[in-house]
């Protein structure tokens, strides 16, 4: 037993040496659409002095244009963070690292939005003549106020309030035997940003649907499934399900497919996926084959069991209540949402390497992994699931911080025997080259379920299923039809799961309310610098009001807002200009001396709003 514990506190002992000679600050780059844990896992972490930065992926709204909705969403997120949803239309770079926003709306005639190339010499300069058309709703002010002072409660929220004064429907397991207090409560699941049916209602491109109709309340005699998914980028931004792998408790493999993506992709993502083109060639086996295959594999009771689940999930755009998370299971931080990766759990607790840096994943290889982890957990009988493993190991309480990475790839031992990321892309794109794609077919239909896999010892070569997803829903199909119907037991509990979690609307707050319960006593946050703010919002600790419509001249308002923008995180600015009265670079002026009045890491967001066609610019400050 000594020379286990000796071997284990080595290992994490390197782990905490490799952390300590480069460590920095965890990454803020915010992406909720992008999920893909494996990529995630590789992304470097930020430094302390990261620059920040913003990018709008129109092609996600589904062909409509930004209005009145995204825009307040934008600047509701940039101020309060994850209790408002992330805008699915834009990514934001070291998020964390925004100081404060100033947003500029300046009402004008068309002549300001169609010469703006050619008139405004500092705006173009500072925002590189990027700029972004807007839908046309924008040109109504009163109803943009009103949505941009009024916020919409995040999905998490909504739900947390619908359960408020009653038990979380999945806490009626506390006092049973381990295998069910590893579950995840619905708390922890939006702490975690698990997809919940209908979420369609933030995203309209997704629609989440349940793993079953209906919910048997869980046992101690439940079946656990080990699930673990690759994933490539597609071109609306997502990363789109490419391969899913599941297991049952005895290690036998059930499912193990490629799956075609609903768009094109455009990065392979062959480091972490193990995905290439040649491997996706005539794969014809889709999403709503695969979701259909979950529901009728998995029974009413069963338990999923994976590590960041919930990304896995948002690729397969499914919802499913028993969760079990060997990543929140072995947690050497303390911290939920910062969870030590597969690949150093392996390393730490089975001793065996997975994940090659230069190959890829193999879907089939985490899910086993996940599975030995659970086992493992099973087997010592820890008492709790948040169960910090570093005084058990025999390790120093004060290194135990050190020892994790969140949503960062595990390192090899060897720190210094690590691959630069280009070398890693040149030596995969060799093994590609050098080792040839054997596509395998269904045994009964030739569909491609699969190829040979290059994961060293990996055990999905040999254990694989014989028939594709479609002929296994046939199978399962066809002896339903033979058995005798399921009598049901009225007594029977069972979890109504869509309707816990559904919200049929969202409702808003004014924002400074909203604000006043994530801001500090006292502080500063919002200035309302727009005609009329009285009628949106009050004045209050949090907000200061200042009327545009009291300064005669567009001078006169720069210089009363100048000294104000500062002080506050959000600054909510407006202005009424007319090209015959104030010249192009009267207001260019303006505009350089509202951005040289914000802070260093500000984001800066200007719309040119007139009846005919409306603009948005938007860049960070890093000055």
């Amino acid at each position: 037993m000594s020379n286990t514990v000796n071997r284990r506190k080595h290992a994490l002992q390197m782990l905490i040496d490799t952390e300590e000679a480069g460590a920095s600050e965890e990454s803020c780059y915010v992406d909720d659409a992008c999920p893909n844990k494996k990529s995630k896992e590789k992304e470097p972490k930020q430094q302390k002095n990261a620059k920040t930065g913003i990018e709008f992926r129109l092609e996600r709204l589904n062909g409509r244009l930004p209005g009145n909705i995204e825009l307040a969403n934008l600047l509701h997120y940039c101020l309060i963070g994850s209790p408002v949803e992330k805008p699915s239309w834009t990514i934001f770079k070291n998020w964390k690292g925004f100081l404060q926003t100033v947003f500029f709306r300046v009402n004008c005639n068309q002549d300001y939005v169609d010469n703006s190339y050619e008139s405004f010499k500092y705006i173009n300069n500072f925002f590189n003549k990027d700029w972004t058309k807007l839908d046309l709703s924008v040109s109504n002010r009163d109803e943009f106020w009103r949505d941009v002072t009024n916020v919409r409660r995040s999905l998490g929220l909504e739900i947390k309030a619908k359960l408020e004064g009653k038990t979380d429907p999945l806490l009626f397991h506390l006092d049973a035997n381990i295998r069910l207090k590893l579950l995840l409560s619905l708390q922890e699941m939006i702490s975690l940003q698990h997809p919940f049916p209908n979420q369609g209602l933030e995203d309209p491109r997704i629609k989440i649907i349940p793993t079953k109709q209906k919910y048997r309340k869980v046992t101690e005699k439940s079946p656990i499934f080990t699930l673990d998914c690759e994933m490539c980028m597609t071109k609306y931004g997502d990363a789109e399900l490419t391969r899913i792998s599941m297991m049952d408790e005895n290690g036998k493999i059930v499912m193990d497919s490629l799956v075609k993506p609903s768009n094109e992709i455009t990065d392979y993502l062959t480091v972490y996926s193990g995905i290439t083109p040649e491997v996706m060639k005539d794969v014809n086996i889709t999403l709503e084959d695969i979701q259909k295959a979950i529901s009728l594999i998995l029974p009413d009771d069963a338990i999923l069991c994976g590590h960041s689940l919930e990304f896995d999930l948002r690729a397969m755009r499914m919802s499913h209540p028993y969760i079990i998370d060997v990543g929140a299971l072995y947690d050497l931080k303390g911290k939920t949402r910062s969870r030590t990766s597969l690949k150093t759990l392996a390393q730490v607790f089975l001793r065996k390497e997975i994940q090659d840096e230069t190959i890829g994943h193999c879907s089939v290889e985490d899910a086993l992994a996940t599975l030995e982890l659970l086992q493992l957990k099973f087997k010592n009988d820890y008492c709790t699931r948040y169960l910090n493993l570093i005084p058990t190991l025999g390790l120093p309480k004060e290194k135990a911080a050190n020892t994790t990475r969140s949503s960062d790839a595990v390192q090899a031992t060897d720190a210094d025997a690590k691959l630069e990321s280009k070398e890693i892309a040149e030596v995969t794109e060799e093994l590609i080259k050098t080792s040839p794609i054997v596509p395998k077919f269904c045994a009964r239909c030739d569909t491609k379920i699969g190829t040979n896999c290059i994961a060293k010892g990996c055990k999905c070569a040999n254990l694989t299923p014989e028939i594709c997803v479609r002929c296994h829903v046939s199978d399962i199909e066809k002896k339903k039809r033979d058995e005798p119907a399921h009598i049901i037991d009225e007594n029977e509990e069972f979890l109504e799961w869509r309707e816990a979690v559904t919200v049929e609307q969202f409702k808003s707050s004014v924002i400074t309310d909203y604000v006043a319960e994530y801001s500090k006593k006292g502080t500063k946050t919002i200035l309302a610098a727009f005609k009329n703010p009285e009628q949106f919002v009050n004045e209050e600790k949090i907000c200061h009001l200042l009327n545009s419509a009291n300064f005669n001249t567009i001078q006169e308002y720069v210089d009363a807002v100048k000294p104000n923008i500062m002080e506050h995180r959000l600054c909510l600015l407006e202005r009424d200009c007319d090209s015959s009265s104030v010249p192009y670079p009267i207001l260019d002026k303006a505009v350089k001396d509202l951005i040289g009045a914000s802070s260093k890491n500000s984001l800066i967001i200007f719309m040119l709003e007139s009846p005919e066609k409306s603009i948005l610019y938007a860049k960070s400050k890093n000055y």
